[in-house]
């Protein structure tokens, strides 16, 4: 099943997708003044495998991209069916 997206801010641009992934981050910045003041950054990126035409693979987050369509037709000719 190919599934093409395109990057909401480059629409001209499509990609197949090839697959997700979700990642999780943790990071601690230090500070001069020790542990006391340190910031700690946490966080979730759901992420989506894409190819382009040359077929480099790239990451982009899955809410910057529309599917615009599922093995050549459009995502509302899946939905509408019962």
């Amino acid at each position: 099943m190919a599934v093409i997206v395109r990057h909401n801010e480059e629409p001209n641009d499509q990609f197949v997708l090839l697959g997700t992934g979700f990642g999780m981050f943790k990071a601690m910045r230090g500070s001069t003044l020790g542990d006391i003041l340190s910031k700690q950054d946490e966080g979730e990126k759901t992420l989506v495998a894409l190819c382009g035409k040359d077929g480099t693979i790239l990451w982009a987050d899955s809410s910057d991209l529309t599917v615009v369509s599922v093995d050549g037709q459009s995502p509302d000719a899946f939905l509408t069916q019962s």
